[in-house]
């Protein structure tokens, strides 16, 4: 069974599909970093997206302040990893992404903007509310 994290990951990589992104992998870690989704654009930028999941009433603007300077940091260094192992991607263009998911229960409604939406078997229901590119750059 997927965690609420990996289900708003999910969520964000079938909406770059729409968008013809392809995802290449979900959860790349390391001993030091991890990232969330890397992704390809198609003109052959990398994205490195960050996801934050939280239900509706969070005291984080729906996660963007949990993507500190410190994990971006975190980030970033997950980036360089994964492009030094693998060096026929290091001459593309990168970009680091936040997308944001809101967690919506069975018995309440959704108002608001939604880039894409699914529903949990549980009745609940996962809303990518945001999509920030470029949210921050290389330090």
């Amino acid at each position: 069974m997927s965690t609420i994290g990996e289900q708003g990951e999910a969520l964000v990589g079938a909406w770059l599909g729409s968008k013809q992104a392809k995802v290449l992998h979900y959860r790349w870690r390391s001993r030091q970093a991890e990232v969330d989704i890397i992704a390809e654009k198609q003109d052959g930028t990398l994205l490195f997206i960050e996801v934050k999941t939280r239900s509706a009433k969070n005291w984080d603007i729906d996660g963007l302040l949990a993507v500190t300077a410190r994990k971006q940091a975190k980030i970033l260094q997950g980036a360089e990893m994964f492009l030094g192992l693998h060096p026929e991607l290091a001459d593309r263009a990168c970009r680091f992404d936040v997308a944001l998911v809101r967690r919506i229960a069975a018995n309440k409604t959704f108002v608001g903007t939604t880039l894409g939406s699914i529903c949990l078997e549980n009745g609940e229901y996962l809303h990518l509310i945001q999509y920030l590119p470029a949210a921050f750059d290389a330090l």
